[in-house]
């Protein structure tokens, strides 16, 4: 045994005291064996767990009502009552000893500290700007009550606002729509918050297709305006104004999604300019 009690060895020192309290009274049926179960047990210090013992006579019957003397070799790591209840106390290991009638048997207690208490929760970064249809990852990082970031706890990440902002388990969080959402990270019942603001993609650049046209004289064509953002991508649903730069040769007017309707009034050429966000592009049209 690894374990002293004043001097005496854990299991010496229990069978001297259960000795004692049985006396020389005959038992009918004499005790083989003691199991404690489980062998094993890892408690966090503060916290109780339960060990059980069975005794047992030479044939492996279990014998019931007889009297189980229960020792911790330390109880300053931890303690246990008469029915087998083990109470962490400090970090470390121990042996406890159930002895019944002589016989004994052992499980091996581990004591681990407490886990720090969560304090506060902050989210990096908190305060994001997101497009719509982008993304970004958020990282909540619980602290104790002394300012020390703890690792290894779970979090559980919501929104407020589903329609504009969503959020996975993992912190990704993603714009939907123009508009404003917090983020909430909770870790042990505490939260922290980010907050998070969509905007619509900007207009980058309209172009005007046809880039050339040509139309008769009281006669009608559609050019369409294709508005793209930075990188190219097609943006849907903008608003477009239209203007010609000489309405005594052709006129233009807007007839809904990004197209418009040039009439020729006379002979010339014109410029159409079609404008969306501050962005504009033209194109030129001649009137035969």
């Amino acid at each position: 045994m690894r374990a002293l009690w004043r001097g005496v060895p854990l299991v010496h020192a229990v069978l001297l005291g259960s000795a004692c309290s049985v006396g020389d009274s005959h038992s009918p049926t004499p005790v083989e064996s003691v199991v404690v179960t489980p062998q094993s047990l890892q408690l966090v210090a503060g916290a109780a767990g339960a060990l059980i013992a069975e005794v047992k006579d030479g044939s492996g019957n279990v014998l019931r009502d007889r009297r189980i003397v229960w020792a911790s070799a330390n109880p300053a790591i931890a303690t246990v009552s008469d029915n087998g209840v083990v109470t962490g106390v400090s970090a470390g290991s121990v042996d406890i000893a159930a002895t019944s009638e002589g016989k004994s048997a052992v499980a091996s207690v581990t004591v681990v500290p407490m886990p720090p208490q969560v304090s506060s929760v902050r989210i990096d970064p908190d305060n994001v700007y997101l497009f719509v249809a982008a993304g970004e990852d958020l990282v909540a990082t619980p602290y104790d009550p002394n300012n020390v970031a703890i690792g290894g706890r779970s979090v559980v990440w919501t929104t407020n606002n589903a329609s504009v902002a969503s959020i996975s388990q993992t912190g990704h969080v993603t714009g939907l729509v123009p508009g404003t959402a917090v983020i909430t990270a909770v870790v042990d019942g505490v939260t922290g918050n980010a907050n998070v603001t969509v905007r619509i993609v900007p207009v980058a650049k309209v172009t005007i297709m046809p880039t050339g046209a040509s139309v008769g004289e009281g006669k009608k064509i559609t050019l369409v305006a294709r508005v793209t953002d930075a990188v190219g991508n097609v943006l849907a649903n903008r608003s477009v104004t239209w203007a010609s730069s000489n309405p005594g040769i052709a006129t233009v007017e807007a007839s809904g999604d990004q197209s418009a309707v040039v009439r020729g009034i006379r002979k010339g050429t014109v410029t159409i300019t079609a404008t969306s966000e501050g962005k504009f592009g033209t194109a030129s049209v001649r009137v035969n």
